[in-house]
């Protein structure tokens, strides 16, 4: 137990310790604005991207539709 509590007041009074420590409060402050900006713009290529898979899907399932649509005038023949 004697040789843990040393080496935890080492490590606290260390620039290791420091470090740490300043890494974990630096966390806590407010996002600097080239984060809010990026964020931001990921935000609307994300909605971009949504509304261009919608449009995909449903390029998709007019195409199945055809398709499917293209079998039953064949299996009718030519209407002669």
């Amino acid at each position: 137990m004697f040789f843990v509590l040393v080496f935890l007041v080492i490590l606290v009074l260390s620039p290791v310790g420091r470090a740490i420590a300043d890494r974990l409060s630096a966390g806590t402050g407010r996002p600097d604005d080239l984060v809010v900006q990026r964020l931001t713009s990921l935000e609307a290529e994300v909605e971009r991207l949504a509304g261009e898979v919608k449009r995909l899907e449903e390029e998709g399932e007019f195409v199945h539709r055809l398709i499917a649509n293209w079998d039953d005038r064949a299996a009718l023949g030519s209407g002669e």
